[in-house]
């Protein structure tokens, strides 16, 4: 698996998971960032990656810091 694909799949599990903990449907999130469900569904799938504006929509919707973003995201990758 590349690099690109795996950051792409922790991602959009990050997203997932912080949407489950302030218990969101997608639909909600998306309405609340201006995205569509199938858009949030691909990257939650790790299917699409988020651009950094939209990245930036999400964890601003969730009120996650970037902080807590990049923690979330290294707790998936253990070395």
């Amino acid at each position: 698996m590349t690099s690109r694909a795996f950051l792409t799949r922790q991602t959009g599990a990050a997203v997932a998971r912080f949407r489950r903990q302030r218990d969101l449907s997608q639909t909600m999130l998306a309405d609340m960032t201006h995205m569509t469900r199938g858009q949030l569904r691909s990257y939650e799938a790790g299917r699409l990656c988020p651009s950094l504006f939209c990245l930036v929509k999400l964890l601003a919707a969730l009120e996650v810091s970037w902080q807590q973003f990049g923690q979330a995201i290294a707790k998936e990758n253990p070395r």
